[in-house]
């Protein structure tokens, strides 16, 4: 007895090795494919080297953020604060290495005063261009709120980018990388080549393999009102 049951689990052991080389073989061929998240605050996957690109519009954050009497153009920033303040989560409870802790470059346009509460802390300013440090804090998660405290209504402050620390090589838009010393030469940073380099390296690497990609959640439509 204890012969045969030796056997049959000799035989379902050689079973199970046959069907999980044959099905990971199989599956290294298959078009498998992925969604995308909804890009939001809250959204781990970070797609976006400009980390603005998560974060709320002004009009639709909490009020604790955003209040007053406040008039926008016609983009939605906030054009006149008539005393009040705008405000946004630009990241919200977003696990520790989702991103790396460091110095994040904040351009902006216009005239005004931007505040940074939570994990994220005013290092340099000068006019059009912040250097905020952003770590996650001691309970393992990143959270960084973005006030406009002022805003000149004759140029408002506005087109608002956050964006990552360090770079890529150019021949390799997969692999961030901290410096130009990690390069041959063609380092290109996202303080500079926002415009260019739009994909955070990290989620293009993550989303490579895959045969198909739908875009039905970054397209914004499960928040659009439009029905038929």
């Amino acid at each position: 007895m204890a012969l045969i049951k030796k056997f049959v689990q000799l035989i379902i052991s050689s079973v199970f090795c046959l069907l999980s080389t044959t099905l990971s073989a199989h599956a290294a061929h298959l078009p498998i494919g992925m969604n995308t998240n909804e890009v939001m605050q809250v959204d781990a996957s970070v797609p976006f080297v400009n980390l603005f690109k998560m974060a709320l519009p002004f009009a639709e954050a909490d009020a604790n953020l955003t209040h007053g009497s406040i008039a926008y153009d016609a983009d939605g920033w906030p054009q006149n604060l008539h005393g009040g303040q705008a405000g946004t989560n630009l990241l919200h409870w977003l696990p520790a290495g989702t991103l790396p802790d460091g110095q994040y470059t904040v351009l902006y346009d216009g005239e005004g005063e931007l505040v940074y509460q939570d994990d994220a802390k005013l290092i340099t300013h000068t006019a059009g261009k912040d250097i905020i440090q952003i770590a996650a804090g001691a309970d393992q998660f990143f959270k960084v709120v973005l006030l406009i405290k002022q805003s000149n209504p004759e140029n408002h402050l506005r087109n608002i980018r956050v964006l990552l620390p360090g770079g890529i090589c150019a021949h390799d838009p997969f692999q961030r990388v901290n410096s130009a010393s990690q390069c041959d030469g063609d380092y290109q940073d996202f303080a500079t080549h926002y415009d260019s380099i739009l994909f955070n390296p990290d989620y293009l690497n993550f989303m490579r393999d895959f045969k198909t990609l739908r875009f039905m959640n970054m397209s914004g439509i499960t928040r659009n009102p439009v029905s038929t």
